[in-house]
This record gives structure tokens, sequence and C-alpha cells, in this order.
């Protein structure tokens, strides 16, 4: 399929005049489950994507989810949830089952392809704009396309020539492609020569050297209460709407001409008067409008849009996201059931979806979905506290290295802002050791004092950390909080008088570590090397206990 989202606005609009044209609709099954709250969703032709709310990020960081889709002429069946990765921003686009979106831990563009494999193209780092719409051969985002193969980015500004001379904060908007074409908004322009604000509607062929200018101005309006919208290729139709928002009402035109020409007289479907505005979705081999004050959505043919296909009418207080065909996707904001995202079917088909709870990320090719501590090192990798080895593998029974612990600990941290001294605390670590800056940073808040000798002190990199050196490493990381030890030991191998007993007993007291738990009693095996799974088990118990740090929450 071709379509991109980005989250839904609820806003007020009022009555869609549609002659009812559906079957009895099926009832809602939930959309994401698990999801603390459904921001987006998309269709591809055998997968539904989501992003949802990131309850431990900050307000533009989500989660992606996705699910198989499977449908005939009768049903509707979703598969079980599968948690991807922690994005950025409330945007996406797809192409043929492949999901373009902004990964959050490094910014980068991540293409997902539809049997997983995820690729960052070398032209994708750092990449701050939001994906829009995408096809075999180009990625709009930021009023720029790029070509998916090079990374040449051309600026669709460029191909525009008949903007006024006296044109003011000019930009592109809603941006929809296809392999040979690209559909957009330029404003609201300013001109300070008429005093007047204008939208205007354009498209331009794409080829090999990216737009084949000049544009061709579709549409525009100037009015100071007016606006264009793109909602994209529809069928063998370009499709956008004019918005005229007065002070009584607001109403709605959806215009659209044929892709092979675009010079035509446009059709249309003049919708409203609104008490508001509306929601214009792409549906496929359709177009769909939403009217949020009434609750009713009407899907027709662009090129035939005196005709409805089918009708629907919303349950009092549910937002409509998306829709693909006859399915439909929202969420609720009943008070008991607020962000709980629903898919249904208008034309009546059976819908069933698993009801499980997601499937943890897929992180490395060396954790099986079996392996006990899948959702610890999933989490781990989402948050960037560890990136895997060069082959790409994790090697979950691996022990920690104390100076990969350090890297842990100063990126679970959130990298907070550190300059590394020009001479380094330990004689064993060179201030040219990759990871420098950690050590020193551990050595600078007190987490780590090394083995202290007359020569000076030893941090020792190499060598794998203990877990009564992790219950150290953990208890002076969360700031050495207020605790007693209890008078006896929690664990039967760690003595009242271990010089690591305060820790141990701190791990054992908060739950990060429940040790080994036999009939006789538990045992915490001091000793003994931390593998790289349980690590990422003892951050993560640390993370969703919210403990307070002195450089910040923990989560």
């Amino acid at each position: 399929m071709r379509k991109s989202i980005a989250a839904a606005v609820a806003v007020t609009v009022g009555l869609i005049l549609a002659t009812p044209a559906s079957a009895e609709p099926s009832d809602p099954v939930p959309l994401m489950p698990g999801t603390d709250h459904v921001q987006a969703a998309l269709f591809a032709d055998d997968a539904l994507f989501a992003l949802g709310a990131d309850p431990t990020g900050s307000g533009n960081d989500t989660v992606l989810f996705t699910r198989s889709l499977t449908q005939d002429d009768t049903s509707v069946t979703l598969g079980r949830a599968a948690r991807v990765a922690r994005a950025s921003g409330f945007a996406m686009a797809e192409h043929d089952g492949t999901l373009a979106y902004n990964r959050r831990v490094d910014g980068a563009l991540v293409l997902r392809e539809p049997d997983g494999t995820e690729t960052v193209p070398s032209w994708g780092q750092l990449f701050r704009p939001t994906p829009l719409s995408m096809s075999s051969a180009w990625l709009a985002a930021g009023g720029r396309v790029f070509d998916l193969d090079t990374g040449a980015t051309f600026n669709l500004l460029d191909s525009v020539a008949d903007l006024p001379p006296a044109a003011l904060n000019t930009w592109v908007d809603d941006v929809a492609i296809v392999d040979d074409r690209a559909l957009w908004v330029v404003g609201p322009v300013w001109d300070s020569e008429t005093a007047t604000t204008s939208t205007y509607v354009y498209t331009v062929p794409l080829g090999p050297d990216g737009p084949q200018g000049p544009a061709v101005r579709l549409d525009e309006t100037t009015s100071a209460v007016g606006w264009m919208t793109v909602t994209g290729f529809v069928g063998s139709q370009m499709v956008w709407s004019e918005v005229a928002d007065s002070s009584a009402d607001v109403t709605v035109t959806v215009r659209s001409v044929p892709v092979s020409s675009p010079e035509s007289a446009p059709s249309e479907r003049v919708v409203g008067p609104l008490d508001g505005y509306s929601d214009i979705f792409d549906a496929g081999s359709s177009v769909a409008v939403y009217s949020y004050a009434d609750d009713l959505m009407v899907w027709f043919d662009p090129a035939d849009p005196d005709t409805d296909l089918y009708t629907y009418s919303i349950n009092k207080g549910d937002v409509a996201y998306a829709a693909s065909d006859s399915l439909l996707a929202g969420v609720s904001d009943a008070p008991v059931t607020q962000g709980t995202g629903w898919l249904m079917d208008v034309a009546g088909r059976t819908v069933t979806a698993d009801a499980s709870l997601p499937v943890p990320a897929a992180t490395f090719p060396d954790v099986a979905p079996s392996n006990p501590f899948v959702a610890d090192i999933s989490w781990l990798t989402d948050l960037g506290i560890t990136r895997g080895y060069a082959d790409g593998t994790f090697r979950p029974a691996g022990t920690v290295s104390r100076d990969a612990m350090a890297a842990f600990l100063y990126r679970f941290a959130g990298e907070p802002t550190f300059t590394a001294p020009a001479t380094s605390p330990f004689l064993d670590v060179a201030t040219t050791h990759p990871f420098y800056k950690e050590i020193s940073w551990l050595a600078d808040t007190g987490i780590s004092t090394g083995t202290v000798t007359p020569a000076g002190a030893y941090y020792k990199p190499g060598d794998s950390v203990s877990r009564e050196a992790m219950a150290a490493f953990l208890y002076r990381f969360a700031g050495e909080p207020d605790f007693t030890a209890p008078a006896t030991s929690p664990f039967l191998d760690v003595a009242t008088t271990h010089p690591f007993y305060q820790a141990i007993s701190w791990l054992a007291d908060t739950g990060i570590s429940t040790g080994t738990v036999t009939p006789a009693g538990a045992y915490y095996k001091p000793g003994d090397p931390v593998s790289r799974e349980a690590m990422a088990a003892f951050l993560h118990r640390m993370h969703t206990g919210g403990y307070t740090i002195p450089w910040g929450a923990v989560g």
C-alpha cells in the first residue's frame, strides 16, 4: 500500500450528509493490546502498525508496535501484537509493507522490511525530519524528497516558480509521493504586498534526477480562514481538500484529478456546513471523511464522489485514526477505556484478534523469543543502553566486563554531560580507551573507586564484574539510598559481615535481585560473574522501580 499517517487530532466538526450504504458493522477488537495510549495507526496490505505513547519518555517519544493482518471477503484476522522499538514522533510512512520511522535512541531513519529486517541508510543517520510518505524510490519528509538509494535530497519548493514575489513564511506541508509524482501543499503564504494569506496545492513529476519542474498549481485558496490539505494518491486520483472555516461553520470540499491528467477539471464533493474541521483519510481505493462532532464517517470513490460506499456511526467519544477499504482503526476517549485502541470492519466482515500482550521486540539473532530475559534485553536495546557486538550478537550468557558496565551505567543515566579529564583516574585505562569517558564518569561520581594501591588506582577494565561488585555499582549509582541492612541476611551465602552486605541486602529489599531460590533458602553467589542477560534484568527492574538518582530519575 501507500500510506503515511500522523497522530489524529481530536477536533469538533458538524454533520456529514450521507445516505447509509454499509452492512451491519463488526464488533470492535483491541487494536494494540498492552499499549499505553495509541497515538497513530497505519495499514499495510498484510500488517497493521501503531505508535503508542511511551510512558517512560518525553511527550514526543512513542513505542512502535506491529501485528499481522489477514483478510478475505468474509473475515479479518489480526495476529499477536509485537513491540518493535522506541520511536520518535507521531508519524511513519509505508510502501509495500516496508515501514519508515524515526528511531528514538539515535535519531536514525529506519527502514523496516516486511520480514522484520531493519536497515539504516547511510544518509539516514541523525535523520530529523518526520517521514510523511514513501514509494519504492522516494521518501518524503520535511518538505523534501529523498532518493532511497542514494540519499540525494530535493526541496520541493525549488520546483515552484509562480509564488507571489512578496510571499513570506513559505513552507511545504502534507507531502504525498508515488514513484513518478509528488503532491503537496505550500503555505499558508503571507503576501506582504496584497496583505492576503494563501494556501496552494502543487504537483510535479519525479524522475531519476528528482522533481521535473516546474510544478503545476492544482488549487489555491486566498483567505485568512481557509486552507488546503492533501490526502494523497487514492486509486488513480490525486486527492486534496479545501477547508473554509468561517465564524459560523466549516465547509470541506474534497477534490481530485486523475494522476495521468493533473490539469483536468477536478471532481469534488462538498461536505458541510460543519461545526468544525474533519479528518480525511486515504482508505486505499476510496476516501473516508470523518466527522468528530457527529461521530459519523462516509467512504466514497474520489473519482465518483457523489456515491457513498460505506457510512458508519462511531461511538460517542471515540476518535478515528486510520482507514483502509472497509477497515477502521481508532481509540476510545471513554473515561474507563481512555486511549484503548480498537479496530472494526464497516462492511460487516467478522474481525478476530489475538488479545495477548505484545511480543517483546526482537533484538539479536542469538536471543531466542523463549529466553526468560528477552523482555529485559529488548528494553536494554530500546533505550540504547546496549548496542551489542560488531557481529550483531548480544551474547546473553557472556559475562559483563568492567568497561562494559561503565558504558551500561553511563547510558542508563541518560549520558549526562561530562568532560573526561586529560589525565586518566586509573593507571590501567588510557585516555584513548573506547570507554574512557564512561569509566572516568564512574570515577568522578564515586560509583567506582577501582582498586587503590600505593602506586595509584586500577580499574581492571577487562575483568568480569562479580555479582557482589555489581551490587556495589548499583547501590552507589542510586546515590547510596538510606537503608538499614537487616540483622539476618536475605541470602544463605552472604554473611552480615560481607564488605558489600549493605548493597547486596538493598538489592534484595528492592526486588532488583532475588538470588537463586532453593527449598533451603536463597543464594546470591556473590563471587560469580554477572551474565549479560542477568545484567539486563537487574537494570530493567531498577528502571521499573523508578529510583531517583543524583543526576535524575531512573525511568
